[in-house]
This record gives C-alpha cells, sequence and structure tokens, in this order.
C-alpha cells in the first residue's frame, strides 16, 4: 500500500470515529443517523465521509455513523426508525417500498423511505493466492470459499450469481465469515478464495492484498454474460491495474449498484439541506473517499429504482438533473 493510500484510509477512520463520538453542537441540533455496513468495510468509510461533510455543511446537524450488517440490516433499520439515512441495494430498496418479495405482509412495510442519490459500486471481487489453480469462479469444485455472512447483501447477490451461472452451490464448501477474519485465513492459506462484492478499493482486500501474493479471478464471457443476462441491476466493469497490491493489468468483472435512501421522518426542508451540502461539497467528499468520485448531479439518478424524497427532487429540480422528468414518470412522486 503506497503511502497516499494509508493515508486515505487513516482519515476516513478518523472521520468515522469523529462523526460516531462528535458531542452535541447544540440543544436543538438534528441528529442524523446513516446505516452503513460493519465497521472493516469502505460503506462504514463511505457513511463516514458522508457524515464529516453533513456535519460541516448543514446547521445544528449531528450526524453519527452506525456499523451495521449491510444492505438488507439497513432497510429493516430504516423500515424501523432507527436509522434515518442508510445504504441499500436497489433491488432491495424497490421490494421494500412496494411490500413484495421477502417483505410482503411484514410489520413496518411498506417502507416509508425516499431516493437520494446513487453512490458507490459492488464490484464483484474474487480473490486467490497467486498460485492458485483457480482460474474461473467454475473452479471452485472442492474447494473453501468465503461468502460472506449470512443475511449480507454480499451473500444475496453471491448466491444470485451463482444461480445465474449454474455453479452447484453444494460442490464446493460455502464459508459464513465476516470479511475481516476471511481475509485473515486466506492470509494463513486456511480457504482457497475470498468472493466479496466490494466497494473499490475496500479496506480488508488493500490488507490482503499487501500481506499476500494474491490474484483477481477475472469474471467474463460466457459466464459474465449468463449473469447481466439474468438480472438488470448487474453489468459488466474493469477492475482497473493497480487497484490492489500485484494487479499489473485490468481484470474484467461484474458489478451491481448501492443507493442511499432517506426515511420520510426526514423534513422537506432538511433533505433538501442534506442534499445541497452534498452535492455542493463533492470534492472533499472525493478527497476522503475514492468512492465518491463518479458521484455527481449527471449520475445522481444511477441505481435510484424509488420515488424520490421531496426534499431531494426539489434541489434536484432547480438543478435541472437530467432524467429527473422520466424518473418521476417511472418511480412516482412522495
Amino acid at each position: 500500500m503506497n503511502i497516499s493510500t494509508r493515508r486515505m484510509f487513516a482519515v476516513v477512520a478518523a472521520v468515522a470515529t469523529l462523526a460516531v463520538f462528535a458531542a452535541p453542537v447544540s440543544a436543538q441540533g438534528k441528529y442524523l443517523t446513516i446505516g452503513t455496513a460493519g465497521s472493516s468495510g469502505s460503506w462504514y468509510a463511505f457513511g463516514g465521509a458522508l457524515a464529516k461533510v453533513l456535519g460541516d455543511n448543514v446547521p445544528d446537524l449531528q450526524p453519527r455513523v452506525e456499523a451495521t450488517k449491510g444492505g438488507f440490516a439497513n432497510v429493516d433499520l430504516l423500515a424501523k426508525g432507527e436509522v434515518d439515512v442508510a445504504l441499500v441495494p436497489p433491488f432491495a430498496a424497490d421490494d421494500a417500498v412496494k411490500a413484495k418479495g421477502e417483505y410482503a405482509g411484514k410489520a413496518n412495510y411498506p417502507l416509508k423511505a425516499g431516493g437520494w442519490f446513487g453512490c458507490c459500486e459492488n464490484i464483484l471481487t474474487v480473490m486467490v493466492p497467486k498460485d492458485s489453480p483457480i482460474q474461473t469462479v467454475m473452479d471452485f469444485k472442492g474447494r473453501q470459499v468465503n461468502m460472506g455472512n449470512p443475511g449480507s447483501t454480499n451473500r444475496f447477490i453471491t448466491y444470485k450469481v451463482i444461480d445465474a451461472i449454474g455453479l452447484d452451490p453444494d460442490s464446493f464448501t460455502r464459508l459464513d465469515i465476516f470479511i475481516g477474519p476471511a481475509v485473515n485465513r486466506l492470509k494463513n492459506r486456511q480457504i482457497d478464495a475470498i468472493w466479496w462484492n466490494a466497494t473499490t478499493p475496500h479496506p480488508a482486500l488493500v490488507d490482503a492484498s499487501v500481506s499476500l501474493d494474491l490474484r483477481v479471478v477475472p469474471i467474463e464471457g460466457e459466464v459474465a454474460d449468463k449473469i447481466v443476462n439474468t438480472y438488470d441491476w448487474m453489468s459488466r466493469t474493469v477492475l482497473k491495474a493497480g487497484t490492489y497490491s500485484g494487479m499489473d493489468k485490468d481484470v474484467n468483472t461484474v458489478v451491481s449498484g448501492v443507493t442511499v435512501v432517506m426515511g420520510q421522518n426526514i423534513s422537506v426542508d432538511l433533505g433538501y439541506q442534506l442534499t445541497k451540502a452534498v452535492f455542493e461539497n463533492l470534492e472533499a467528499l472525493r478527497q476522503i473517499h475514492p468512492a465518491f468520485k463518479p458521484i455527481s448531479l449527471d449520475t445522481a439518478l444511477n441505481g435510484v429504482n424509488i420515488a424520490l424524497h421531496p426534499g431531494v427532487a426539489k434541489y434536484y429540480e432547480e438543478k435541472g438533473v437530467k432524467g429527473l422528468a422520466e424518473h418521476q414518470k417511472k418511480y412516482g412522486k412522495l
């Protein structure tokens, strides 16, 4: 890991800590809890960066980052009112606001939340030791592969991919390990591969790549075709050379989006202020975490497949966000 990368992660960690433990700025301050994922992951770092910018630019706001079990857990936390803003996979947001799929008939659903902006991407990253015989995900037979903790977004996407490509899940040992411990096991050659849908660069995978000679397994050709043709929320992408230590060339893979969702308990005025703070301080966000680099008003609606929060819609209307009318026609208004 180079010095600038170390500094970036150090800044992110400090920001997240400050966001959680910051003292109240006034008795009238507005609390805002941001649901992310495990504290060792990029979603948590992303939430820390977001909290820092919001706290600096919205008067009397007291943002706090909540470490959670990830996207699906965040949906339930939003539904229960335990977080105000959260990172959520688009397919889960769509089901939740319509109370369909696994949310059908459940208490607190349909989810009362509105879309905010498309943020980071979860890039399917399969890491193996450099000398591993695994060349594609179809070579997992007889291997021990970490699939992520049960109930996580990673786990859900992984099984969807397995189903799409026709890989027999019983042909290899599937491990239910969080990313940090999984990296330790890979370092010690106790498992054969890590399969992770990661906001990139992912801190735990950076750690793995600098501690062990690793290789990223490509997802391409017929395998990639089956995935993107099965799920409209997945697409092809390229993991750039140098993303992780030892990567000397680009690697083809697939990606799914992540959207930030805002509970309807947030007022129209506050929703507007939060949105203004994000899009008028993008450079500050980009300096804290590279996952913010693609975000702009031009990409604000990417992956947002539910109706916008009214405060968000107000700001986007003022700025003439491209595609807003089409989005509102398709998903409606709150």
